[in-house]
């Protein structure tokens, strides 16, 4: 957390993140700043805007489920990197947690920030998109900051208003490493279970087959690795799952899952506990911790880790401090591998949590992988539409319910 700080400086280019802005729902397809007019823009700089740096008048409220903060999740992350960043610049920062989860939940606890005069709202939860859609507009003059939430979600052609900024990240560069390292570490039958066909999901999907296949090939065992791609299509620790997947664990000869989104990860864990073998990979925060302390120690190889805490401080500190709300204004920025060198400084990484093995998967292995990422050594597709042509075997099983 304290290096997230440092890392602020890292991101004048606004995460690497102008690269990939715009309102469509591919980092790829993105373009220009979709048309957010500058009249709205001016509006909300004249309104909200304190004079001379004074902190104190601006006002950050983070809006979660009430379960999100204590369970080292990705809103637990972003509220404290969010609580620690105004506590050290004299803003204003309060948490407000819904009571159960709804669009008419969501909508009246957006209502009440704002009457307590909140200026930045942050909503860390992409699947309530039609509360959001239909509070924005309500606000011209508020700073709403979504995370993991492309455009798209809200409607086709939808472009993001003036007062909204949407932070995303390159879940198939996730992906990639996840898959990657599976392989490297000596697992040969994989599977891949996400919550449902959304892009993020499926560019972890993707990205996942992408970096086993790469390490296939490295390694010269593509006859030999298969991978089992499913979506639980919930996003609950649901029983019809975790019998799923006990059938791939205890009959099919799965060694390691790549569990995506929800509360699936529960359901995988389930099963995965009965096969003392076999191992998880965890997506978004590093999962190690939780999963391990519920489901047996070890059970975790690594995750998939989005770096929440060094995005939500350089919001803020371009913000807040800069000034800069121009620059994000109706603009999906996307978070993905700004070094080679420095792995910290990323914005997508594997967990410090990740365990190694010397001779087959290594600390320096790691960081030779994240260094031909930046050098453009692996090209990873973003594609959502059409699964990657690979090597390896891929058996595509459609829903689990």
């Amino acid at each position: 957390m304290k290096k997230t700080v440092a890392l602020i400086l890292t991101a004048a280019l606004l995460f690497c993140l102008l690269a990939g802005c715009g309102g469509k729902t591919e980092p790829a397809a993105s373009t220009a700043a979709p048309s957010a007019s500058s009249e709205a823009s001016t509006t909300a700089e004249a309104t909200v805007t304190p004079p001379n740096g004074d902190y104190g008048a601006w006002h950050v409220a983070l809006l979660t489920e009430e379960s999100n903060i204590a369970e080292q999740s990705c809103s637990q992350i972003i509220y404290e990197a969010g609580r620690e960043w105004c506590q050290a610049h004299g803003a204003g920062f309060r948490h407000y947690a819904a009571a159960e989860r709804s669009k008419a939940e969501l909508t009246a606890l957006i209502d009440r920030a704002v009457e307590d005069g909140n200026t930045i709202l942050i909503l860390p939860d992409w699947s309530l998109t039609d509360a959001i859609k239909d509070s924005v507009g309500d606000y011209p003059d508020v700073r709403f900051i979504l995370f993991d939430v492309y455009a798209s979600e809200f409607g086709r052609d939808y472009v993001l208003p003036a007062n909204v900024c949407a932070a995303v990240y390159r879940e198939e560069v996730l992906g990639f490493m996840a898959g990657y390292a599976a392989v490297k570490l000596g697992y040969r039958h994989l599977c891949f279970v996400g919550t449902k066909k959304a892009a993020p999901v499926s560019r972890y999907g993707y990205g996942f087959v992408q970096g086993a296949d790469a390490a296939a090939i490295e390694l010269d065992t593509q006859r030999e690795i298969a991978v089992e791609f499913a979506y639980a299509n919930t996003t609950a620790a649901d029983p019809a799952v975790t019998a799923y997947m006990d059938d791939m664990f205890q009959n099919r000869g799965v060694e390691l899952c790549f569990v995506c989104g929800g509360d699936i990860a529960a359901a995988v864990c389930e099963a995965a506990q009965k096969t003392p073998s076999v191992k998880v990979i965890g997506a978004d925060a590093d999962m190690a911790q939780k999963l391990d302390a519920s489901y047996g120690e070890g059970l975790t190889a690594t995750s998939a880790v989005k770096n929440y805490a060094a995005t939500v401080q350089t919001l803020l500190s371009d913000i807040i401090e800069r000034n800069m709300w121009r620059s994000y204004s109706g603009r999906t920025v996307t978070g993905g591998i700004i070094s080679g060198e420095d792995l910290a400084a990323n914005y997508v990484g594997l967990a410090p949590s990740t365990v190694y093995a010397d001779g087959k998967f290594s600390e320096a292995d790691y960081a030779a992988l994240v260094a031909g990422l930046y050098a453009g050594d692996y090209t990873v597709s973003d594609d959502t539409m059409n699964p990657p042509k690979v090597a390896i075997a891929v058996n595509y099983l459609g829903n689990i319910k």
